[in-house]
């Protein structure tokens, strides 16, 4: 029975977008706050057992108790006369597996994005809860039509340690293309490493479009998890890079412990995997990839009958998951390209669209622009380029010699009548978050009309979650940059010491002490005591060691403007890196974020750094 114009409770039920084989998932709208929610109801024929209507409040429990960009959040739970729901985060987008319907395969990138995704949530979910998902695959993974991803469906999570679990008597615990070995044994004794298996067999799938494993029934596929040689994707997908293969071989390795140990292990391999993106050329399909990966054909001591006998007896039993989303298709790259450069359109010349660290784009101005992998937020898999500088005087003299209504502080800012930003080859300061888009929105205009940009390329200020990811900062916490800052309280652009030593960056040092002696209250001009890099003020652009990814001055010289908001009051944007006149160690940090208003130009160490790609606003 469909529940489509009928209310339950609060929550008005305008259509049907999934059915599973435990109820139906509706679009709904939740009175009280005017927000659309997924209705997820628990059908009427299983109510009358007990142990579905506990794991269906399980489920909702679990899942509310858990809060992260990368779940698919829980509201509220009840039920009105004898029919059990609760309301969730709805998301407008799709699956990962109406996705593979759709296209067959995804790209490269987007694929690694995906798992980064997916392993950020485990990890979350692992660490809060000791929660193991346990039905890890495409079907639960949501893809946003803003480009996030989330990973729904707890029905089947249990807690490590704990012989209470969220499943059914006899259901299966897992999808059979995607159990982990000891999940189909009906081991007791599992933990995060089996949702790194599962996970490693959804990129297989995801990336070849194929399942590792196939079978005439649940028990046949389920066996060969268990007993049969861990496959090469290469068998099917010749193309795939080695590194991403290698990868994916390991999380799907019979042996828990010749797995990826964490989390942090599985995104540092993704990481490196989707790095060799942007290096290597994706091989020719039907060329096998070089460098095969040896896998021993043993199985270890998991033995097929086991699976036989725990699927046996009426407990082979597949869980439909209905669907959370409601179908929006995201715009892809035309042709089925495999290479995250693929996304940008296709008459886009060589030069950028095979920039690398060694031979970066160079732009109409001078300005270089080097690859940067962004593993989440709205460009998570996308090519991004960063400038490798920040915008020089002579690239924004440019600006405002074509636009001469552009405001004059550039021009003149100092500190104790000591010039500041003035020199051709410093940073550009003075300049106020609207200044810095207006410079990138000319630049882009100017390089379309002459051919260097096609159209859908543009400049802009980089997200803060780019910032972060061109910084080294690969896990953060928190929604808003004002909850992420200071997160992390270990790791400076140079490392993890204190105080800088050598030539860290540009910060206030003893030469900028030498020209600015300290007040005598000492509440301004102080400075990092012993450190000496030889600048009292801005410095020429790279003039210190660059990152690596070859960005130069990520941390000092001059705070860097980035597109977003700092919190949820919408009043200042947010800058990050430092700069010259900034000793505090707090300041230092990578995670740290300043912010200031939008229109705030009278500061002699705000600057800009421009990204090139698709936007992020």
């Amino acid at each position: 029975m469909s529940l489509e114009g009928q209310r339950l409770g609060e929550f008005e039920i305008l259509e049907r977008i999934g059915q599973g084989g435990m109820g139906a998932v509706y679009r709904a709208v939740q009175s009280s706050l005017q927000r659309t929610v997924a209705l997820k109801t628990l059908r009427p024929a299983l109510a009358a057992d007990p142990e579905y209507i506990e794991r269906f409040r399980r489920e909702a429990i679990a899942a509310a108790g858990l809060s992260h960009q990368n779940l698919v959040q829980v509201y509220s739970a009840g039920e009105n006369d004898g029919l059990h729901w609760f309301a969730m985060e709805f998301i407008k987008g799709e699956s990962a597996h109406t996705r593979l319907k759709r296209m067959g395969c995804i790209d490269l990138g987007e694929a690694i994005a995906i798992g980064v995704h997916v392993a950020n949530a485990l990890d979350y979910a692992w660490k809060r809860a000791r929660l193991i998902h346990r039905d890890i695959k495409p079907d639960n993974i949501f893809l946003s039509g803003e480009g996030d991803v989330k990973l729904g469906d707890l029905g089947l999570a249990k807690i490590a340690d704990q012989s209470q679990q969220l499943t059914i008597t006899g259901a299966l615990m897992g999808t059979p293309y995607y159990v982990s070995p000891e999940q189909a044994e009906g081991s007791k004794d599992l933990d995060l490493r089996a949702d790194i298996y599962s996970l490693g067999c959804t990129l297989y799938r995801l990336v070849s479009g194929k399942t590792p494993f196939t079978g005439n029934n649940a028990v046949a596929v389920m066996t060969k998890h268990v007993t049969q040689p861990t496959p090469d994707i290469r068998s099917v997908f010749p193309a795939c890079p080695p590194v991403l293969a290698e990868v994916i071989l390991k999380m799907m390795q019979k042996d828990p412990a010749a797995r990826q140990q964490g989390y942090e292990e599985v995104n540092a391999d993704l990481r490196r995997a989707f790095d060799a993106l942007s290096e290597t050329p994706v091989p020719v399909p039907g060329v096998v990839a070089s460098r095969p990966v040896a896998v021993a054909a043993a199985a270890g001591k998991m033995k097929a009958n086991k699976v036989a006998a725990w699927i046996g007896g009426g407990i082979a039993m597949c869980v439909a998951v209905a669907a959370l989303v409601y179908f929006s298709p995201r715009k892809q790259a035309a042709g089925g390209a495999r290479h995250p450069g693929a996304l940008f359109p296709p008459e886009v010349p060589p030069d950028l669209a095979n920039a690398t660290k060694d031979k970066p784009f160079v732009n109409s101005l001078g300005m270089r622009f080097v690859p940067v992998p962004i593993l989440s937020g709205p460009t998570a898999g996308q090519r991004v380029l960063f400038g490798v500088w920040d915008v020089r005087v002579q690239d924004y003299a440019a600006y405002a010699s074509a636009n001469p209504k552009v405001d004059g502080a550039w021009k003149t800012q100092h500190k104790d009548d000591v010039p500041a930003g003035r020199e051709m080859d410093h940073p550009v300061v003075g300049v106020c978050w609207e200044d810095a888009n207006a410079f990138c929105d000319w630049l882009s205009e100017k390089e379309m009309a002459e051919g260097v940009l096609p159209k859908g390329v543009r400049y802009r200020l980089p997200s803060d979650e780019e910032w972060s990811w061109a910084a080294g900062l690969t896990r953060e916490f928190g929604v808003t940059p004002a909850e992420k800052s200071l997160k992390n309280s270990a790791d400076f652009p140079w490392g993890k010491e204190w105080p800088p030593r050598g030539k860290a960056g540009n910060y206030a040092d003893e030469a900028y002490h030498a020209k600015f002696p300290v007040k005598e209250n000492r509440m301004g001009n102080l400075w990092i005591e012993g450190y000496s890099e030889g600048y009292a003020t801005t410095s020429p652009v790279g003039s210190f060691p660059a990152n690596a990814y070859g960005l130069y001055d990520i941390g000092g010289n001059v705070w860097q403007w980035c597109e977003d908001w700092y919190d949820a009051s919408q009043n200042d944007r947010v800058l990050r890196g430092a700069s010259w006149n900034n000793y505090d160690r707090k300041h230092l940090l990578l995670s740290f974020r300043y912010h200031n208003l939008p229109t705030h130009r009278l500061n002699d160490n705000h600057g800009i750094r421009c990204v090139l790609g698709v936007s992020a606003r």
